[in-house]
């Protein structure tokens, strides 16, 4: 049980967000007290607050060319499922509705 405990009191810790917070978990478990202490070092080395924002930059960086990725994929997967339609010989608003593409969009899929 106080395994779980700790459990619940670190992702507390990582989660907070106020520096009273923080503190208060810190009283109450001296790893988390080292933890804070460290942060603090940590924070105020201005290298490391420089690696911690270009990480950061980073990763919204990748979770937006992800997104944009993922977003390219559905629409291929779309265009690709309109011309097997199309193949069938369902009319352009049924397609349309069906893949989530414009009238147009499945119209310039279905030209030579």
């Amino acid at each position: 049980m106080e395994t779980d405990q700790q459990l619940v009191r670190w992702m507390l810790f990582l989660t907070v967000g106020t520096r009273d917070g923080l503190e208060a978990l810190a009283r109450q478990d001296p790893a988390m007290k080292k933890a804070l202490t460290t942060l603090d070092l940590l924070s105020q080395d201005n290298e490391v607050r420089r690696w911690y924002s270009e990480r950061e930059h980073a990763l919204r960086e990748c979770h937006t060319h992800l997104a944009e990725a993922k977003a390219e994929g559905r629409k291929e997967a779309a265009r690709a499922t309109a011309i097997r339609l199309l193949g069938l010989g369902l009319d352009l608003t049924t397609i349309a509705e069906a893949t989530a593409l414009t009238v147009e969009e499945v119209r310039q899929l279905s030209l030579p």
